[in-house]
């Protein structure tokens, strides 16, 4: 027996429509005439429906219109250079056109630095001083540079004291890794130059070994203050200037003479490091 035919399947409603007719807003005085405002902005985008409408002159009427305010049209669209005038300044450039044009073609260094004579670049004032290099430094005004080179003779002087570095021939096959000096100003005022070593580019296995150090937990730190409070004992807080300096070095680290401060006569010598200086691998773990 054949099997029945499946139900025709119900047909949907057609949508229904508003029978209302659209009534377009009439203002007094509209200059676009009775237009819908849909169809108000498609002619203004085309700037010659938007001078035949409103006319080289201004589009605010000369007299008074009475009725309720009208709003200012929105201004003309800006005029496009024309596809002719495009190529005409493409078939003619100018000298220094040429020039740039011929430095992207060739590329290489001098097109480097073309650019980067073009970059903007932040001075001193526009930087804090955590942010500064030695040349920010050396492009200080006059009267600020003394204090700032004071903190790096101060610095040079900690490291001379505690004798952590010796000054001998640069070593060959021996890599010499490069330090920078970091600025910043204390909570009390004071100005801090610290010269820091560039430790990223140390060798596992031959500038260091192993770079854990033991950190002292918060609960003992509680734990102390808090016997403090209950037997009536005094408690201070020590700071240790140069800490890293107090740890010596057991591996053989060549530094780079410090900028602003190498040995005339002697510039292509370098640091033998005796002490251990900040930015070290190892620094934490031999203080």
């Amino acid at each position: 027996m054949a099997p029945a035919p499946p139900p025709p399947a119900p047909q949907r409603p057609e949508p229904r429509r508003s029978g209302r007719a659209t009534k377009v807003p009439k203002k007094p005085g509209n200059i676009y005439g009775d237009k819908h405002p849909v169809e108000i902005e498609k002619e203004t985008r085309s700037l010659r429906k938007w001078k035949d409408i409103v006319g080289e002159q201004s589009s605010r009427p000369s007299h008074a219109v009475p009725g309720p305010a009208v709003w200012p049209p929105s201004p003309p669209p800006e005029e496009e250079d024309s596809e002719d005038e495009v190529h005409g300044q493409l078939n003619n450039p100018s000298e220094e056109d040429v020039a740039v044009i011929r430095l992207c073609w060739e590329g290489g260094v001098s097109l480097s630095h073309f650019l980067i004579s073009k970059a903007i670049l932040l001075t001193a004032k526009d930087k804090s001083p955590k942010e500064w290099t030695y040349r920010d430094f050396l492009n200080l005004p006059t009267v600020q540079r003394p204090e700032w080179s004071a903190a790096c003779k101060r610095e040079i002087e900690a490291l001379q004291r505690r004798k952590g570095f010796d000054l001998v021939k640069r070593p060959s096959g021996r890599k010499v890794i490069k330090n920078r000096w970091v600025f910043d100003i204390k909570d009390d005022g004071r100005k801090r130059a610290r010269l820091v070593a560039k430790g990223f580019s140390q060798v596992e296995g031959l500038d260091y070994d192993q770079v854990f150090s033991p950190v002292v937990q918060f609960e003992t730190v509680r734990l102390i203050l808090a016997m403090a409070a209950l037997e009536n004992w005094v408690a201070y807080g020590l700071d240790v200037r140069n800490a890293y300096l107090y740890g010596e070095l057991n591996e053989e680290i060549y530094m780079e003479q410090p900028e602003g401060f190498k040995v005339p006569g002697k510039e292509d010598f370098v640091l033998r490091l005796r002490r251990a200086l900040y930015g070290l691998k190892q620094a934490g773990l031999t203080w």
